[in-house]
């Protein structure tokens, strides 16, 4: 009995420790940790900084909360006329989903499952595709298409650097740009270490995007005081017409 008490502590001792040691691979901290949307709000860029084993590459990835989207899909009907085929609805679709790396995916043998799970292809495991009166595979493939085009969704080679390995661990930079259509929220940055086309270790961390300024002071207008947003939406048109009015006017006159 004495024994037994003696090595179940041990064993949890060694639990923790190897938990806490696993958890200590990779380290992340972001700059900032909060950023507001206000008026000029055209996008800006995140640092994340940290360290990943010193034998592996680091894989840095902004994601958003998952999301329903619905779409219509288009095609031509008898080779001539557009039109509406039926609706496509996307579950669990990340709002942002941004994919940065030191090189290429290819490159860490992408071929592995582990790695292709972190690129933009590897979110088709993940999104559930309800497409009514459709069976065209390459839906998923014009889904990624367009949110690439509106600029939410991006891999992105080479704005990951290191600095000198030491101790068996390597710092890293990555600068991660960000969207002007970002929505407010709280976004998940998650950081993978890849070595031989597996991923070794992983951290974690989180930005929140809040309303700033004018933006908001107008939108628990629009929901709450829709007469009040009227007004204000308004004024800032007129101001913002008077404004451009002026400006042409002045260069005019030259």
């Amino acid at each position: 009995m004495k024994i037994r008490h003696f090595i179940l502590p041990a064993l949890l001792c060694l639990l923790t420790a190897s938990s806490a040691a696993a958890q200590d691979d990779v380290r992340l901290t972001l700059r900032p940790q909060a950023i507001g949307i206000g008026t000029f709000y055209n996008g800006t860029t995140v640092t994340a900084t940290g360290r990943v084993p010193a034998d592996s590459e680091a894989v840095v990835r902004f994601i958003g909360a998952p999301s329903e989207i619905h779409m219509k899909q288009v095609g031509k009907v008898g080779g001539v006329i557009w039109m509406n085929q039926g609706s496509v609805t996307f579950e669990k679709a990340p709002s942002v989903c941004i994919v940065s790396s030191a090189v290429d995916l290819k490159h860490l043998e992408a071929r592995a499952d582990a790695v292709d799970d972190l690129s933009l292809a590897g979110l088709k495991s993940s999104i559930l595709i309800d497409a009514q009166g459709s069976r065209d595979n390459g839906i998923f493939a014009e889904f990624v298409k367009l949110k690439k085009k509106e600029g939410l969704y991006r891999e992105i080679s080479g704005n990951i650097s290191y600095a000198k390995a030491s101790n068996g661990f390597k710092t890293f930079r990555a600068l991660i740009p960000l969207p002007s259509r970002l929505k407010p929220g709280v976004y998940t940055v998650d950081v993978s270490a890849v070595r031989n086309g597996q991923i070794v270790a992983r951290g974690e961390g989180t930005l929140d995007a809040k309303l700033d300024g004018l933006p908001a002071f107008m939108a628990p207008l629009a929901f709450h005081h829709s007469f009040l947003y009227g007004i204000f939406a308004s004024l800032i048109a007129l101001l913002a017409g008077l404004g451009i009015g002026i400006v042409f006017q002045s260069k005019g006159a030259h």
